[in-house]
């Protein structure tokens, strides 16, 4: 039987374009560039960077007694700019007797909270290690560290 015609010719071109055999196609995979994914940092990384990233924004401090200072309070805002949720942070003060003394001071207080990317909070903390010179005093307060929420800690409302 002989065919003639554009039917044969069509048939033709679809054989000639049809997909290579499996070995080309796989040869054709191992040659082609492939792209390496960075290895996703490790706890203590994030953990670090956050802490980096998570600011005090505001401090309001008074005495909570007349005559004394031995007893204070701190209302602090705080501002996650970090790209974790952070489910605890901890705070530390000092009350340099001098100008020149820096601001290290130790955790004396830890807060747990649901602080998302972006969001802010607002801390009321009481304390009685606070100068009995009065609010004339110096003082510094820091985030001395933080927890980042694990996944199977978060929870939507």
């Amino acid at each position: 039987m002989r065919v003639t015609g554009w039917g044969t010719l069509l048939i033709l071109a679809l054989a000639a374009s049809a997909p290579a055999p499996a070995a080309s196609r796989d040869a054709a995979f191992r040659r082609a560039p492939t792209k390496v994914q960075a290895p996703a940092p490790d706890s203590e990384t994030r953990r670090r960077e956050a802490l980096e990233n998570i600011r005090i924004t505001d401090v309001k401090t008074r005495c909570l007694y007349s005559g004394t200072c031995r007893f204070v309070s701190f209302d602090v805002l705080v501002a996650n700019r970090s790209r974790e949720i952070v489910d605890r942070l901890s705070f530390g003060w000092r009350f340099p007797e001098s100008p020149n003394e820096g601001c290290a001071p130790a955790t004396k207080h830890t807060e747990r909270v649901m602080l998302k990317p972006g969001d802010n909070a607002s801390f009321h903390i009481e304390a009685s290690d606070g100068p009995a010179t009065g609010m004339a005093a110096r003082f510094c307060i820091k985030i001395t560290g933080l927890r980042i929420a694990e996944p199977a800690a978060i929870t939507e409302p």
